[in-house]
């Protein structure tokens, strides 16, 4: 009789385990379904400044789309990124 009782109550905490996950799951998911466009919306967003900022520094420094020109501003973006880290 008292293996009875045990096995009744791993069933309920069993049972209530599997609820509780349940619905965080649940829950976790839908929220991911929300922000999930404010996310692209970030990104796409620092992409886009990303691409002007560099096509400014194109301009500015008079860089022309060709090998060489790629190659020297290459060349200078690193010795900067390297220099002020």
């Amino acid at each position: 009789m008292n293996q009875k009782k045990s096995s009744s109550i791993l069933k309920k905490f069993l049972l209530f385990n599997l609820i509780v996950f349940s619905v965080l799951g649940l829950l976790t998911f839908l929220y991911l379904q929300a922000i999930q466009p404010n996310l692209v919306k970030e990104k796409t967003l620092n992409h886009q400044t990303i691409i002007k900022n560099t096509n400014d520094h194109l301009e500015r420094l008079n860089i022309q789309f060709d090998e060489e020109g790629i190659s020297t501003f290459s060349i200078i973006g690193t010795f900067f990124i390297s220099k002020f880290r």
